[in-house]
């Protein structure tokens, strides 16, 4: 228990600046997870995107094929 008013403050502070620290980290974390999912994301689509065109090119070259 703090026996100073100074020594209350003191302790006030460390605590706030406990609190800013954990939810700077709670907030980094989520963050970094959330970049993470994205990048995920964004690779299956290029893949997705990339498969298709592929796909579209050949059949094009099929088409190509059969009418001459």
């Amino acid at each position: 228990m703090a026996k100073r008013p100074t020594d209350f403050a003191q302790q006030n502070t460390e605590r706030a600046i406990e609190v800013t620290n954990y939810s700077l980290t709670w907030m980094r974390e989520i963050a970094e997870r959330n970049l993470s999912q994205s990048r995920a994301v964004l690779v299956d689509l290029l893949t997705i995107t990339r498969k298709s065109a592929v796909g579209r090119d050949q059949q094009a070259n099929d088409i190509g094929e059969r009418s001459m």
